[in-house]
């Protein structure tokens, strides 16, 4: 609030306060944290990660390898979870274990090679933290709470000169509602294939056909604890995300060799010594089995 009403200080009242030489960014990095910096994103560089057959995510493109999933209405939950066990309305790929941590911040993006057996396929890219952490519950939702994307208002307030009949000049306090999950996803982003060249000039695809099909999540600014791993997850339609949009009952085919994610890291590039190696004859990792549930969001109520 007082960075808030400094900016209407210099903008509105011309006055001289010094805040156009501040830092132009506040940036909450963890429930209680936050830090600033000059602009955001932070400076960073664009590591690839390439899916392979065997579910690995790694540095490397597979050599070979086509993999399939089919465009139909699922729970994110669902798509996130088990990502080992195969399941029709996924492919799920993770990486080794993190062997320090990793920041990213930024836009991730997708370039998937692809060809579809009907004319289009609503495409989904989820870039997935596995790893148990204590974080800001953003998937909460309780509007009887006062509690909306992991933030609950207090009724302690803020108030800053004179009110209005329209306006008290005050603003409710709010805090951070934690939980800890074993998974959470970073960003998430989906497409409408047969717009893959145009949002506004719908081009359906031609069934059988390969297709070079790039598309952007959400950016988010976020940090992945060591022994975490990175997990993509390709699917269709999202229920909650997508609700409004009817699977198209597609099956996607993934041509991995020439499929990727490529993700905004801050500072040195990921590269294999930051992945810990398979130990030969250990227990294979599955990951959670069940995952948080994600409320319909509120703004496309």
């Amino acid at each position: 609030m007082d960075t808030l009403h400094r900016w209407f200080d210099h903008w509105l009242y011309g006055i001289q306060n010094g805040l156009t030489n501040e830092p132009r960014v506040d940036l909450q990095t963890g429930p209680t944290t936050w830090t600033t910096q000059s602009d955001w994103p932070a400076r960073t560089l664009s590591v690839s990660h390439h899916p392979s057959a065997d579910g690995s995510l790694g540095l490397r493109p597979a050599r070979t390898g086509a993999q399939s999933f089919t465009d139909v209405k699922a729970s994110e939950a669902d798509l996130i979870s088990d990502p080992t066990t195969v399941r029709p309305s996924r492919l799920a790929y993770v990486s080794q274990p993190l062997t320090g941590q990793a920041r990213i911040s930024g836009t991730p993006s997708m370039d998937i090679r692809l060809a579809l057996d009907k004319p289009t396929s609503n495409l989904t890219a989820l870039l997935v933290d596995y790893g148990t952490n204590e974080r800001v519950d953003v998937l909460r939702n309780e509007p009887q709470n006062k509690l909306h994307d992991g933030v609950r208002l207090i009724d302690e307030e803020s108030c800053h000169g004179e009110g209005t009949t329209a306006d008290d000049a005050c603003y409710k306090k709010a805090v951070n509602v934690t939980a800890k999950h074993p998974v959470h996803v970073i960003a998430r982003g989906s497409l409408d294939a047969q717009n893959h060249a145009s949002a506004s000039d719908p081009q359906p695809l031609t069934p059988g056909q390969g297709y070079q099909i790039r598309w952007q999540t959400l950016p988010n600014d976020y940090v992945l604890k060591p022994g975490h791993r990175i997990g993509l997850v390709l699917a269709g339609t999202p229920a909650e995300y997508l609700y409004f949009e009817t699977a198209t009952g597609a099956r996607v085919t993934v041509d991995l060799p020439a499929s990727k994610v490529t993700i905004p890291v801050v500072g040195t590039a990921l590269t294999s010594a930051d992945l810990t190696t398979p130990t030969p004859g250990a227990t294979p990792w599955r990951g959670p089995g069940t995952a948080p549930q994600p409320p319909r969001p509120t703004f496309l109520r």
